[in-house]
Parts: structure tokens; sequence; C-alpha cells
């Protein structure tokens, strides 16, 4: 048969126009050919599997369930009525539809459940890396570690209150506020306190006793202003149910009710090198530091 043939068959006029763009045909494209005559059936979940995902046995219950219905999709084609079609994705996807909604009500459990396991395990750290911390900026050891601070060291070990009651005090006995009550007094000490003596550190020179001591009146100030702040609180986890003796003692310790005094009001040097005694009522009222009056010993005008 030719181009030019003039065949009365049905199919005549396709045959010659396929002779006629013949030279021209790419031919079929075999290779991007759809593959299988349908995906395979699968189980889809609202959320992604995640390592913190809770309800790990009800997905797998949920699976083996979707399979146990396509298994019985298949079963059922023989027993299906006649002129019944299965519709492609038709059993999954109303599967599916099932398990999403289900999926739905479990969701925010779910996300509720790994995100307090996630801020808890955050919080565990946390308060570790706190009360970590806090304990070991609290050692003597780290603070002597700045050069400065072991001239008040040595003074502290050749004090009454070194040994006196069988215990050997640290820095942090007098300086930082102890007790899980006190706790927030402690990180703010090491917070304020802390940089304050940090940037000293840096800015001044400590290098001998005697350029420390040109500082030291103003250091000691600010321990006592601290120490006024707390109550004495570190005083009284040593010294509890004081007893003054004499008149002139209970007449100074019944200050503490009427004029809003503290121990370090009264009990100044007693374990560092003297300096002269602050007023610490008039310093936190002006902002700045009060030295007390000095007393005239009798006879003098």
């Amino acid at each position: 048969m030719s181009a030019g043939d003039s065949g009365k068959g049905l199919y005549d006029h396709l045959y010659r126009k396929f002779f006629e763009n013949r030279a021209r045909h790419k031919g079929y494209d075999f290779q991007h050919a759809p593959g299988g005559s349908s995906p395979t059936p699968g189980v889809a979940f609202r959320d992604r599997l995640r390592w913190w995902s809770w309800g790990r046995w009800q997905r797998r219950k949920t699976i083996m369930a979707a399979r146990d219905r396509f298994q019985q999709d298949i079963l059922d084609i023989k027993t299906r009525p006649p002129g019944r079609i299965l519709i492609q994705g038709e059993a999954s996807g109303k599967s599916n539809e099932r398990i999403k909604a289900a999926e739905g009500l479990r969701h925010s459990w779910s996300l509720s459940g790994g995100a307090l396991l996630v801020g808890a395990g955050l919080m565990v750290g946390a308060i570790a890396v706190v009360f970590g911390g806090e304990h070991a900026l609290s050692r003597t050891e780290f603070c002597v570690s700045c050069h400065s601070q072991t001239y008040p060291y040595e003074e502290l070990k050749k004090s009454s209150h070194y040994g006196a009651l069988g215990a050997d005090p640290g820095c942090k006995d007098c300086h930082v506020p102890q007790g899980l009550g006190n706790f927030h007094l402690a990180l703010w000490t090491h917070v304020y306190d802390g940089t304050r003596a940090v940037l000293a550190e840096m800015k001044y020179d400590y290098s001998t006793i005697e350029k420390f001591n040109e500082r030291r009146p103003i250091m000691a100030h600010y321990a006592r202003m601290s120490l006024k702040n707390w109550d004495s609180v570190t005083c009284r986890e040593c010294h509890k149910n004081t007893k003054p003796p004499g008149a002139s003692a209970k007449a100074a310790h019944k200050k503490m009710e009427t004029e809003g005094a503290t121990c370090i009001d009264c009990h100044q040097n007693l374990v560092h090198k003297k300096v002269p005694e602050s007023d610490l009522n008039a310093s936190k009222a002006q902002g700045t530091m009060v030295l007390k009056e000095e007393k005239k010993e009798k006879g003098e005008d």
C-alpha cells in the first residue's frame, strides 16, 4: 500500500495520514510511560514521627488495622455486585479520613506532651546550672583566686571568728546568704556585688596591701550595706537567740525593734582590719557612705 492508494476500507484515511507524516513522526517515548496500575495504598498521619512523639503503639495499631482493611477490600472483589467498580484510592481514602479524624483528636495531646517533656528537661537543666553555678561561685577558693581577696582572707584566719565554734568559716558564711529561702539574695549578691568586685579588680591596682588599704574603707562600706539590706541574715545563721549582757547591750539590741537596726549597725570591724565605722541608716537614706560621729572621751571639749 502506498501513500497514493485510495483504498475503500474503514480506516483508509488514517493509514493515509500515517504514511504522509511517517518521516516526521518521533515515535513513542516508552521510558516516560506511567508504571503500574495504581500506587501502593498507605496510611497517612497528621503529625510526623518525632523522637519525642507519644503514642507509637497507637500508630502501629492503626497501620495494622488499615492493612487488614486493604486485604479485606481485595477479598471482597469476588463478592462485589456487578457494575460496582472500586474507584482507585476509594478504600484507602476513606480509611485515611478516619485515621486523620482520630489523629486530630490526639494532635493537641501529642503536642502538649512533647512540649511538656522538652520543657521539663530544660527546666531540670536550668536548675542544675543555676544551683551548681551558685555553689561554685560561693567557694572560698574561687573568692581568693583574685589576688586582692587574699589580704582579707588572711585577716579572717587570724580573727576570733575563725575556729571559735569548732569550725572555720569561709567567705560565703558572712558575705553570701545561705539556704533555699535566701537563694534569691545569693543570686543577687553574685550578680551585683560580684560584678562590681570584678570591675574594680580590673580598674584598680591591688598589687600591694598598701594599695589595697587605699580602697578598704569603701569596700568595707559596701559589705556592711549588703548585710544591712539582708537584715544581717548571715550573722543570724550562727548567732541565734542572743542574750545581750548588761543594760547598755540590752538597750542597743532594743534599737532592732525601734530604729530598724540590725547586727551590722553596731558590730563592725570584728573580722577584718579596722576602718572607720559607717552610719548605715544615714548611708541608706542618703545613698552614700556616711561615717559615724566619733565619741568624745570624757574631759574633752
